[in-house]
């Protein structure tokens, strides 16, 4: 029983004695014999209590009652009688007295010297020596005193008088190390293991809200992602200036400007036809009568760019039209429109020069169309077919898809495993749960599994609203992408299982996390493609977990490629060669800091 609490708060009295009673090896029908006694016996509250709603006597008995619960022949308490009104600090005492003269041996830390009396043999230290170790009796009748206290003040006063005569340090012989006497070979019990998962599926239960969030989290993930993420911008502000009629656009009503612009009897601006042309394309148009007005609005950015017709637009471009080889300089200048475009945000500007560019293409279309010429005469010499992959009108939504699968399939465990680990080490749960007899690999496949149950949730739930609600693409088998990333998941884990070993506070597992999250979405190619970045990062973002693995699955959904094509066993590969280093980097860490992974002390 460490002076600390040490147990999980989240648990009530009976599932808490339950797991110990578990760990311990002990049968239902001991199990709940001796609970019954024991919550008698320590007067504790009705067994369905939390932990964290007792007050912190009854905490303490109750770390009292995890302590005897198997009746152990080692009993070794720290300060067990602390905060206990002194009825129940005798009855403790008394017990222990029972227990020792039944051939139990206890162990008993103490600032209270005068209750020591009823101890077989006690020792005083102070300042980390031993000043004294012997009967309570003898100890008294050798300091010719008649309290402990008296006696521990005169040992204490000696101490002082030889240490200012000599300050050499005092030798104490060491002798032989007694012989092991805990069991070998347990680096693995089922018993124990299953107490781990109960546990953990006792504190699933009592988190509801918790769990609530941790389903609801890759939902809303993935919702976001795909409404506010790679959508092009709509109804942005553009500009335009007309001088090609007298009153601008105020003469382009509907109707007035139908017709072929090489007829003698047309007579209206064809940049009304054009205006159109851009609304239809989700553009907030916007007029303005003078040029000078439209790009002091585009200099301050109230507009994302502005086209200006000149005088005779409609004139000049009707004789391009019409008489093609046959023009002068002149006329072909009256015939181009000027276009000015922010392209201060290098997406939203390449979107509108885009946009910008299609819309005059089908203007021009429209133009010949009305004047019964073929639309082959002014397109542009290239034809696209269906494409390979993919479709004519690709989205950037497309491509991060995949990379915000494979990223929330690998952090979202990460994050759960590295933050239960932590809060059970800054707890001293972990130091505990070992001196119980508990080993690493126990503790860790437990949490795996109850982990995994997780993780398939939220990836089904991941996959459903991916491509379930949203219209990304998906070519592939789903029972092979599904594989994939619930594989990514368990690396997610085992890297989590590091940042647990490795980091000591809840800080430097969010520092050290959210690091390593923000270097692999730059790195691995999941915000921009990898062949966009700097030369020397592409020679080594493959070495990184995600970058092969986001591959093989953007290959598998966009493409349709087998789990057995390169691309995707390379980025199986990868993530298993990642899940061995991790678990050899586990490995170093514990035993290097030789146990400090256990506490966070």
């Amino acid at each position: 029983m460490p002076q600390d609490l040490n147990l999980h708060l989240r648990l009530s009295i009976w599932e808490t004695l339950k797991f110990y009673g578990y760990l311990f090896g002990m049968d239902d029908a001991l199990l709940r014999k001796r609970a019954d006694e024991l919550i008698k016996f320590l007067q504790l509250p009705p067994e369905s209590r939390n932990i964290e709603d007792l007050s912190g006597g009854q905490q303490r008995r109750c770390s009292l009652a995890v302590a005897l619960l198997h009746d152990p022949d080692l009993l070794i308490l720290d300060e067990p009688t602390v905060g206990l009104d002194p009825v129940l600090s005798k009855s403790i005492w008394d017990r222990l007295v029972e227990m020792a003269d039944a051939g139990k041996t206890i162990l008993i830390t103490t600032h209270y010297i005068e209750e020591a009396r009823q101890a077989h043999i006690i020792g005083l230290m102070r300042e980390g020596v031993l000043l004294a170790e012997e009967s309570p009796q003898a100890l008294m009748e050798k300091r010719n005193c008649d309290s402990l206290e008296t006696a521990f003040l005169q040992l204490s006063q000696l101490q002082e008088y030889n240490t200012q005569k000599s300050t050499e340090p005092k030798a104490y012989p060491v002798g032989p190390r007694p012989p092991v006497t805990i069991e070998q070979d347990t680096w693995f019990k089922p018993r124990r293991f299953k107490a781990q998962v109960m546990k953990n599926v006792f504190l699933l239960k009592r988190e509801k809200i918790f769990v609530a969030f941790v389903f609801l989290l890759p939902i809303v993930q993935m919702t976001l992602f795909n409404t506010a993420i790679g959508q092009d911008p709509k109804n942005l502000p553009f500009g335009l200036v007309s001088y090609d009629s007298p009153n601008g656009f105020e003469d382009c009503t509907r109707g007035n400007y139908k017709g072929c612009l090489l007829d003698s009897n047309y007579n209206y601006s064809i940049a009304c036809k054009y205006r159109d042309h851009l609304i239809r394309r989700d553009f907030s148009v916007r007029e303005y009568k003078s040029l000078e007005d439209a790009r002091s609005k585009l200099w301050h950015n109230n507009i994302w760019g502005v086209i200006f017709f000149n005088e005779n637009f409609t004139r000049a471009l009707g004789e391009r039209i019409d008489k093609r080889n046959r023009l002068d300089d002149e006329t072909i200048d009256m015939s181009i429109m000027d276009s000015w475009i922010d392209l201060s945000n290098q997406y939203i500007g390449n979107m509108v020069k885009h946009s910008v560019t299609l819309g005059t293409i089908d203007f021009v279309h429209d133009v010949l169309k009305d004047c019964n010429i073929s639309e082959k005469l002014f397109d542009v010499p290239i034809t696209y077919e269906t494409p390979v992959y993919g479709s004519m009108i690709p989205k950037f939504t497309h491509f991060a898809s995949v990379a915000m699968l494979a990223l929330c399939a690998f952090y979202l465990p990460t994050i759960l495993t590295a933050s239960l680990m932590i809060t059970e080490k800054m707890g001293g749960l972990i130091e505990r749960i070992m001196v119980a007899g508990v080993t690493f690999m126990e503790m860790t496949t437990s949490m795996l599994l109850v982990q995994c149950v997780v993780m398939l949730i939220q990836n089904i739930l991941s996959l459903i609203v991916m491509y379930g609600l949203f219209d990304n693409p998906m070519i592939g088998n789903y029972f092979t992408l599904f594989t994939v990333i619930n594989l990514l998941g368990i690396g997610g884990m085992f890297f989590g299982i590091l940042i647990g070993v490795g980091c000591s506070t809840y800080y430097m597992a969010a520092y050290f996390g959210t690091a390593s999250n923000i270097m692999l979405v730059f790195i691995c190619g999941l915000a921009w493609p990898v062949e966009g970045a700097h030369y020397l990062l592409r020679y080594v973002s493959w070495m990184f977990p995600l970058t092969l693995t986001t591959q093989g699955l953007r290959g598998m959904t966009a493409r349709g490629w087998p789990i057995l094509h390169p691309t995707v066993l390379a980025g199986l590969g990868s993530i298993l060669v990642w899940i061995g280093l991790f678990l050899l980097f586990v490995l170093i860490l514990i035993k290097s800091e030789k146990g400090s992974w256990i506490s966070a002390k």
